[in-house]
C-alpha cells in the first residue's frame, strides 16, 4: 500500500467538512521511537484494525456519532457498501 506509513504517531483525527476529508496529524518517530517530525496529511478513508469484537474508540465516538461525518465501523461494512 503506498499511503501505508510505518514509525509514524497519530496525533489527531478531524473530519473537514469543507473539503470533505480527514485531516490526520501525525508525529514521525525515529528508529528509538522519539519525536522527529510533525506533519499533517488529508485523506478520504481513516481504517483503524485492532481486535475482533466491534468497538469504536472514544477518540472517534464523537464522528461515529454524527451522520454527517462518513464513519462506518468494519462490522457494518457490508450494509453500507456501494451495490
Amino acid at each position: 500500500l503506498p499511503a501505508l506509513r510505518f514509525h509514524h504517531q497519530v496525533d489527531a483525527v478531524r473530519w473537514n467538512p469543507e473539503r470533505g476529508l480527514f485531516e490526520v496529524d501525525y508525529t514521525q518517530l525515529d528508529a528509538d521511537g522519539e519525536a522527529e517530525a510533525l506533519g499533517r496529511t488529508h485523506t478520504r478513508n481513516v481504517v483503524l484494525g485492532v481486535g475482533t469484537e466491534p468497538h469504536v474508540p472514544d477518540p472517534f465516538r464523537p464522528l461515529a456519532e454524527d451522520p454527517a461525518v462518513p464513519v462506518v465501523h468494519a462490522a457494518d461494512y457490508l450494509r453500507h457498501r456501494d451495490t
